[in-house]
């Protein structure tokens, strides 16, 4: 069951630490701090703390109603029901086939939008072919490097980056390929990120 609770803005992630996560026997996983897990028997629940956001994610919903009213008693909360949309990804759950699917289309149409390619064409792989990037392809004059200047290359590296990491790892060979390129990209880099 994916749930999200939301906690008044002003409480610090600190204080959710110290209200009794603990106390009631969530454990804080080493190598990720922001995601507590409590089990009994056969049954578990997992928080995850972003900001002032906690989605749950239980295997019952007697203990995610258990869990609720834990957390319940240290924060105001407000229940928002099945998790729809998180960190910029659309969550899909069918019950009957007992799937979850991640898309980030939202998210994919407010980068187009922000970068003013909208209306740019679609291609069915990656990266354009043949497409051979290098540091060869310095800027020759003045011009062609205060042109890059006007090029947002890093913003958008950072957005196919994140892509990259929730929910379109084929992008991932092109956005090594474009960052090696971050620190002095020249208008041929910046070409094949249109």
């Amino acid at each position: 069951m994916l749930y999200v609770a939301y906690i008044d803005p002003y409480t610090v992630y600190d204080n959710l630490h110290e209200f009794g996560i603990i106390d009631f026997k969530w454990v804080r996983l080493k190598n990720e701090p922001n995601v507590y897990i409590k089990r009994a028997k056969n049954n578990f629940i997992i928080i995850g703390v972003y900001v002032d956001d906690l989605p749950l994610l239980a295997n019952s919903l007697a203990y995610l109603q258990l869990a609720k009213k834990e957390v319940q008693q240290a924060f105001p909360i407000t229940d928002l029901g099945p998790m729809k949309y998180f960190l910029g990804m659309n969550l899909q759950r069918d019950r009957a086939k007992g799937t979850i699917s991640l898309s980030q289309t939202q998210y994919i149409e407010s980068v187009l939008k922000r970068f003013d390619m909208l209306h740019c064409k679609p291609i069915s792989t990656p990266m354009s072919t043949p497409c051979k990037l290098s540091i060869e392809d310095a800027p020759r004059t003045i011009k062609e490097r205060d042109e890059m200047l006007n090029v947002p290359y890093k913003q958008i590296l950072g957005c196919i980056r994140y892509l990259v990491s929730c929910t379109r790892p084929d992008l991932c060979f092109t956005a090594g390929i474009l960052s090696r390129f971050m620190q002095d990209p020249r208008p041929k880099h910046g070409q094949a990120l249109k």
